[in-house]
């Protein structure tokens, strides 16, 4: 909650303070600040060529740019670990695409060999059961 310069908040107590930054933890508990008021004529002082003061009253120079900076800096961040997941990602596609390749290859040199087995055996049933019927006709001719 941002309130504008000059602005003062009444308290249960009705006592006023300048209120400066944004509410946080301890404060919004109605612990307050210390060095509030010193610091009010300062922002001021300091409220020159900074964009969008009117909606951000309470931010001085030095605060502005710290803010800046951490944006600058989480930007960042962000821009690394989303290149980061672009590479994992282009790994991983480049991985699957791979595999599916391997794959293919296996399955075709496998139907090659398939096609060979299948028929080495069939021969080798065929040249069995001719031996075997030989073996028969044997059996059954008498005097041999």
């Amino acid at each position: 909650m941002y309130l504008l310069l000059g602005e003062k908040k009444k308290r249960k107590d009705q006592t006023a303070k300048v209120q400066t930054t944004k509410l946080k933890g301890k404060e919004r508990k109605g612990k307050e600040r210390k060095g509030k008021e010193k610091s009010d004529h300062r922002r001021q002082k300091l409220r020159t060529n900074i964009p969008n003061l009117e909606l951000q009253p309470d931010i001085t120079k030095r605060g502005w740019e710290k803010k800046e900076k951490k944006e600058k800096r989480r930007k960042k961040r962000k821009e690394r670990k989303k290149r980061k997941e672009r590479k994992k990602r282009k790994g991983e596609k480049e991985k699957r695409e791979k595999r599916r390749k391997e794959r293919k290859k296996r399955k075709r040199e496998k139907e090659k060999r398939g096609k060979g087995e299948k028929e080495k055996r069939r021969n080798k049933r065929e040249k069995r059961e001719e031996k075997e019927e030989r073996e028969k006709e044997k059996k059954t001719i008498p005097g041999n």
